[in-house]
């Protein structure tokens, strides 16, 4: 609830699952509603799991999975450098890292210490398409996480399906996909 409130958020998720089994420990979200008293909750969208039932574009916490992805496909280095002009034209698209800074020669650990998406985009398109799309898939994006909860939803990564290089361009550092909050924490 602080963290919802510091940031003006509408709500939140908090997923704590065992890394080696990927058993749920905990999860919870705000806004919620006391099962004690659920004949006097306002608005009946809380009684739904977000972590489950909500997806969205991830954002930048999918660049790491980008070069997980590169690095386990052998198209990048942690070491490796590119030149970050803040910008990169894909055809009549420009993409552009979030602050506006051209940074110069940067390594891959740079393009995560610094969440570029000219570098994100680098990544991906090391990697054929499909590459992209399959290690993705593999993290688990797209599909049910099989959690035993009613209203789960799988997310939405038909972009990948598509021609143009904008969309896994787009999608390497989190937008134009969507996800729900356990895909995401299952993925890491």
């Amino acid at each position: 609830e602080e963290a919802v409130q510091k940031h003006g958020a509408s709500g939140g998720s908090v997923i704590i699952l065992d890394p080696k089994t990927g058993k749920v420990i905990a999860m919870c979200s705000v806004p919620d509603f006391n099962p004690n008293n659920y004949g006097e909750t306002k608005d009946p969208f809380v009684f739904n799991n977000p972590a489950i039932f909500l997806d969205y574009e991830p954002g930048s916490i999918m660049k790491p999975l980008t070069m997980a992805a590169g690095i386990e496909s052998g198209v990048v280095t942690p070491e490796m450098t590119y030149d970050d002009k803040g910008y990169l034209r894909l055809g009549v698209h420009t993409i552009r890292n979030s602050d506006g800074k051209a940074n110069g020669t940067q390594t891959m650990v740079q393009v995560l210490q610094k969440s570029l998406n000219t570098g994100a985009v680098f990544v991906a398109r090391k990697m054929e398409k499909e590459v992209f799309r399959q290690f993705m898939e593999n993290f688990g994006l797209g599909k049910l996480t099989g959690i035993e909860l009613a209203t789960e939803v799988s997310g939405d990564m038909r972009s990948l399906e598509k021609r143009g290089e904008i969309y896994t361009a787009t999608a390497s550092y989190g937008q134009g996909i969507t996800a729900t909050p356990l895909q995401m924490v299952a993925a890491y």
